[in-house]
């Protein structure tokens, strides 16, 4: 069976860029992009995955490119990178993450979103 994680993105000062949140696997520079969640303000989110160890980070995506700019995307990490095991069947909540969006944090791996990863979050508020 999957495994459920959810949270919550918080973003102050507030911003009317899209946030992309990243679910990723390794770390120390082998670092694997598995999934992201875009959505148009802060909010809820969640990923289904199979069972495994994993992490999330969330980055403002100023350029609207659905590209991390590490020269001027600012993000955040889930507890530092902490690692989330996630077992089968398993929801694991409170995976709250808090984007400051003055923040000089940045993340160490690259994110690129295909057109089809654009998702409802990053459709045009109308």
């Amino acid at each position: 069976g999957y495994a459920t994680l959810r949270g919550q993105v918080s973003v102050d000062p507030p911003s009317q860029n899209a946030i992309v949140v990243v679910l990723y696997s390794g770390d120390g520079g082998a670092e694997q992009v598995v999934d992201t969640y875009v959505q148009a303000a802060a909010g809820a989110y969640f990923f289904v995955v199979p069972p495994g160890t994993y992490r999330i980070a969330a980055f403002e995506d100023r350029g609207s490119s659905l590209v991390y700019d590490a020269g001027g995307d600012p993000a955040t990490t889930f507890n530092g990178g902490a690692a989330i095991a996630a077992t089968s069947g398993a929801t694991i909540g409170g995976l709250d993450l808090f984007l400051r969006t003055d923040s000089e944090e940045r993340l160490p791996f690259a994110v690129v979103l295909s057109e089809e990863d654009r998702g409802a979050g990053a459709l045009p508020n109308v």
